[in-house]
């Protein structure tokens, strides 16, 4: 009971009660996704970002730390807030708890600005070997499969649907087509790729 009321007052509430809000929205966001509509925790943080040779962001004129900014936000700033609270816990329990008056107030302020600024590059070092998996570049592999040949796994292929297989060594996708000649286009014969309609999202095919 008394470290759940420690945990709510000053100074370590100041980053508890953000680290325990996160995690519910973080908690809540798995279950439900909302937050993917929100810009506020849906952006890139980019902040006049360049890569480096290694691919990690560099900011530049920031004092943001390599990495960090590949993670989603709610993810960072949970973490950000937790450490800061391990650290502010510790620091009031063996520094600050023998301060009074003014002096535990300024050295609590102090205490939770230096915290904040460690964790941040704690947070970085912590998330590093997360940050290839929300690194939206490499997400997903974008494949064009203009000019390839494919195999029409439909019974037929017409101006509105139709089916096909493009074989890449072991792996086969199948991808919408549809075709605007006059050729009849049935199951098993082999057609050619010649664009993508972005608006009917299907790839147009003729016989070969």
């Amino acid at each position: 009971m008394e470290f759940i009321q420690q945990f709510f007052t000053f100074p370590l509430a100041i980053t508890a009660v953000p680290f325990c809000f996160l995690t519910l929205l973080m908690l809540i966001s798995v279950f439900t996704g909302f937050l993917d509509d929100l810009p506020f925790f849906n952006f890139d943080a980019d902040l006049d970002a360049e890569i480096d040779a290694d691919g990690d962001i560099a900011t530049t004129g920031t004092w943001l730390p390599i990495g960090i900014t590949r993670i989603p936000l709610t993810v960072s700033l949970t973490t950000i807030t937790f450490v800061a609270t391990v650290i502010i816990f510790y620091t009031d329990y063996y520094l600050l708890g023998m301060l009074t008056g003014a002096l535990a107030i300024a050295a609590s302020v102090i205490a939770i600005i230096v915290a904040l600024f460690i964790s941040l590059y704690i947070a970085a070092f912590l998330l590093k070997p997360l940050s290839p998996l929300f690194d939206q570049r490499k997400s997903f592999a974008v494949i064009d499969y203009i000019g390839m040949s494919a195999v029409v796994r439909s019974n037929k292929v017409s101006a509105a649907f139709g089916e096909a297989v493009v074989t890449q060594g072991s792996l086969e996708n199948q991808l919408d087509i549809y075709s605007e000649t006059s050729d009849t286009i049935s199951y098993g014969d082999e057609v050619l790729i010649v664009s993508h309609n972005p608006e009917l999202k299907r790839y147009l095919v003729i016989k070969k």
